[in-house]
C-alpha cells in the first residue's frame, strides 16, 4: 500500500435505458449538470464532487472488432458483482470485463487527453490483484488478441512493473524496456499526471480514421 492513488471524476456505468431517470434523480439531490453533450456520459458536479454518469463504454473500437467488444460486454451490468469496502457496498464489473474496460479508457485517454499516472495505477494495481485468476487464459487474453490490445497491455503491465513494481505475468514481453521507458516519458510529460489536455487531444484527430471514430 506504498502508493494511495489520487481521486479525479467517478465514473459510474449505468443502463442507457435508466439514462433520464438517474439525471432526475441527481438534479433532485443538488447535482449540477454540465451540459457540454458529451458522447459517452452525462456529467454532474458539488462542491468536491465530479460524478460521470455513463452510458456507453468509451475506446471502443469501432467496425466488426468493435461489435465483437459489445458482444463480450453485453451483460456487464447483469453480471456484475457486489464489492465491500470499509463497510460500503456497490456494484462492480466482473473481473474480466473490469479489466477490458479499464485497458478500453486508458487507451482512450491516451489518444486523446493524454493519460496520468492514475490511469496507469488503475491499470497496473488491477493486473497485479488479479494475475493468477484463471480468466486471463480462458478469456482475456484471447479477446485482447482478437482485438489487437494484447501489445499494449503488456506494455503498460511491463511501465508497472519498472516503475511501480507490480507484477510482470508471464504473459508480458519483458524484453519491450525501451518501449516501455518511451511510452512513460510520454505519460510523464503529455498525461500532466492526470490533468486533462485539450491540446492533446485536438493532436489525436491526426491519428485517427475520423473525428466520428
Amino acid at each position: 500500500d506504498f502508493f494511495r492513488r489520487a481521486l479525479g471524476d467517478c465514473d459510474f456505468l449505468i443502463n442507457p435505458i435508466q439514462k433520464e431517470d438517474v439525471i432526475q434523480k441527481l438534479l433532485n439531490e443538488g447535482y449540477i449538470r454540465d451540459e457540454s453533450g458529451h458522447p459517452f456520459h452525462v456529467q454532474f458536479t458539488k462542491p468536491n464532487q465530479d460524478l460521470e454518469m455513463h452510458f456507453d463504454i468509451p475506446g471502443i473500437p469501432s467496425g466488426n472488432l468493435g461489435e465483437y467488444v459489445r458482444t463480450y460486454i453485453s451483460d456487464v451490468l447483469t453480471d456484475s458483482i457486489v464489492f465491500k469496502n470499509q463497510g460500503n457496498e456497490f456494484y462492480i464489473p466482473a473481473p474480466s470485463k473490469h479489466g477490458l474496460i479499464i485497458l478500453l479508457h486508458m487507451q482512450k485517454h491516451m489518444l486523446t487527453s493524454g493519460i496520468g499516472i492514475r490511469h496507469l495505477m488503475d491499470w497496473c494495481y488491477y493486473v497485479d490483484s488479479t494475475s493468477k485468476e484463471d480468466f486471463w487464459d480462458k478469456e482475456l487474453l484471447p479477446l485482447l488478441k482478437k482485438i489487437g490490445m494484447l501489445k499494449y497491455a503488456s506494455i503498460m503491465t511491463l511501465i508497472g512493473n519498472i516503475y511501480l513494481g507490480t507484477k510482470c505475468p508471464e504473459w508480458v514481453d519483458s524484453s519491450d524496456v525501451e518501449l516501455a521507458d518511451s511510452v512513460m516519458e510520454d505519460i510523464l510529460l503529455s498525461g500532466n499526471f492526470g490533468r486533462k489536455d485539450r491540446e492533446r487531444s485536438s493532436g489525436g484527430l491526426f491519428i485517427t480514421t475520423s473525428r466520428n471514430n
